[in-house]
């Protein structure tokens, strides 16, 4: 369908946009995550490029389709978990994004966020400041996060200073996160950690791990 639609939702201090293209349009050239750029500049915002899961009662389940390009100056260049739930599943794609601090494609790091990956893939997220982490996913002193399936690929820290090319876990994170499958590849950190960097104690399980640049 030739649909192209931009949803604003406002809470408390912070607005959050979600653009939707159909099929036709996307073949048409329409890009979801530019659209979303577009407005939150606009808007002055910096967070969640093109997804921002708020509040604690917030549930995305993300089964399918493609969330790409979005943008952040802050964190979370495609998607900002900031006290709601991510489940990654089935055969979503979440590519491309950029943020100025953390997280190129997905942040979760606020105390009540839950993110759970066991499927889809993850791939080609950058950081661009200086001593950022994450290329494609950050995770800290969130509630809770289970990676079990899925493919997390290609992220990229900015050559000064950053961590964890394609996934960045940091110390609140302890006791937090369970990781039980899925593919680490070809990430690039600025400093430490071309897949993954790893600031707490953690048990990692049946994953592959490969390609990383650190």
């Amino acid at each position: 369908a030739s649909v192209v639609a931009v949803l604003a939702a406002a809470a408390e201090d912070k607005v959050t946009f979600l653009a939707v293209c159909g099929k036709d349009a996307v073949k048409a050239g329409v890009k979801a995550g530019d659209i979303v750029k577009h407005v939150c500049t606009v808007c002055g915002g910096n967070g969640g490029g093109n997804m921002n899961i708020y509040n604690g009662g917030a549930v995305a389940n993300i089964l399918g389709g493609t969330i790409e390009n979005g943008y952040a100056r802050a964190k979370g260049g495609n998607i900002q978990v900031s006290g709601g739930t991510l489940n990654l599943s089935g055969t979503a794609l979440v590519i491309g994004g950029t943020a100025g601090s953390h997280g190129g494609n997905i942040v979760a790091d606020s105390t009540n966020s839950i993110l759970n990956i066991s499927g889809g893939k993850i791939a080609d997220g950058t950081t661009t400041g200086a001593s950022t982490n994450g290329g494609n996913v950050y995770i800290d002193a969130l509630k809770s996060a289970t990676i079990s399936g899925g493919v997390i690929s290609g992220g990229k820290t900015n050559a000064i200073g950053g961590h964890g090319g394609n996934l960045y876990i940091g110390p609140k994170a302890e006791g937090k996160l369970t990781i039980t499958g899925g593919t680490f590849e070809d990430g690039i950190a600025g400093n430490q950690g071309g897949n993954i960097s790893v600031n707490c104690d953690l048990e990692i399980a049946n994953a592959t791990i490969t390609g990383g640049i650190g």
